[in-house]
């Protein structure tokens, strides 16, 4: 642990840790949106929780940026980019939170469909510069910044990533087995994080999604993960081919529906898909028209009219294992 140390290790060589400069701080504010993450293949973590999980994952942390207190506990890591104490003033400037908690950090996003984001960052950081009217010696300050934050891969990461079981391209390999979620056109942020979370707690690493179905980057999905976006991996796809395919390859698919099979009778097979559709509409016409076998919670209490999507699906996992 770093005992109020102000000595980090970038790239394998110690750095001085840096003071935020305005127009940096400018630069980041704009990761607030998320257009600009899109953009530039990154995602915004925040929170002491979210934040030592990021360290102990394999991605790859860009800038962080943290008060003197968090600083004084940090776990000790080797980060790819800019370490930044900065006072709680600044950290409202960044932070997208109700009540920012101590720490912000810029992550590069693992790789999407088989390759990476190659939007540059520098122009995007550029472009802050040239819309700032405090650009003077700053300027080297952002593009020091912009540096890192464009670099996308390490030879000591890349190893590590095109190893990564699992992944085949744009599809995930169905002979792993198991247990694989798949997300038709959920919307809700907070479920969608929450199933993340659950399925990190039954050890489900795969999750597919429609493509209409929310960003595992929105923001609001990576805080309700609690961590989980660190070790599941997240697919969009025409939902209705990969579960075709999934039938070919002798997967059982099953769907979270209204009028399906009492699930706590029905004879559940693997390996398995478990498909959770949209909160208001439920599973797509197509997507329900493949699927083997449809499963319901029965309303017991006859009161209430439908279960939330997340707590839908804990109930249903819960039922594999």
């Amino acid at each position: 642990m770093l005992q109020g140390c102000t000595i980090f290790f970038f790239f394998g060589r110690c750095a001085d840790m840096s003071s935020l400069s305005k127009n940096q701080l400018k630069a980041l504010a704009a990761y607030r949106m998320q257009k600009r993450c899109d953009e530039e293949g990154v995602f915004v973590v925040e929170g002491e929780k979210m934040c030592h999980e990021a360290l102990a994952s394999e991605h790859k942390i860009l800038v962080i940026c943290a008060t003197a207190d968090y600083l004084a506990t940090m776990p000790n890591a080797t980060v790819a980019g800019e370490v930044y104490e900065v006072s709680s003033e600044q950290l409202e400037r960044l932070s997208s939170l109700r009540t920012p908690n101590k720490v912000w950090m810029l992550v590069e996003r693992k790789a999407e469909n088989g390759e990476r984001k190659a939007e540059s960052g520098k122009r995007k950081a550029a472009d802050a510069v040239a819309n700032s009217d405090e650009v003077g010696t700053d300027l080297q300050d952002l593009q020091d910044f912009a540096r890192h934050a464009s670099r996308r891969t390490e030879q000591a990461e890349s190893g590590k990533r095109k190893a990564e079981s699992g992944w085949r391209g744009n599809c995930f390999d169905f002979n792993e087995g198991g247990l694989m979620l798949a997300l038709d056109g959920l919307q809700d942020p907070g479920n969608m994080g929450t199933i993340m979370r659950t399925a990190d707690w039954y050890g489900i690493r795969h999750i597919v999604c429609s493509r209409d179905t929310v960003s595992v980057y929105n923001p609001k999905v990576v805080q309700a993960t609690m961590g989980a976006i660190f070790r599941t991996r997240v697919e969009y796809v025409d939902l209705a081919e990969w579960i075709d395919e999934a039938n070919k390859k002798g997967f059982a698919t099953y769907g979270a529906m209204l009028d399906g099979t009492d699930y706590r009778t029905a004879t559940l097979q693997g390996p398995a898909v478990l498909v959770v559709g949209n909160e208001g509409r439920g599973i797509s016409a197509p997507v329900a028209a493949r699927l083997h076998q449809r499963l319901t919670i029965p309303n017991v209490g006859g009161t209430c009219e439908s279960l939330n999507a997340a707590v839908a699906t804990a109930i249903l996992v819960s039922r594999f294992f």
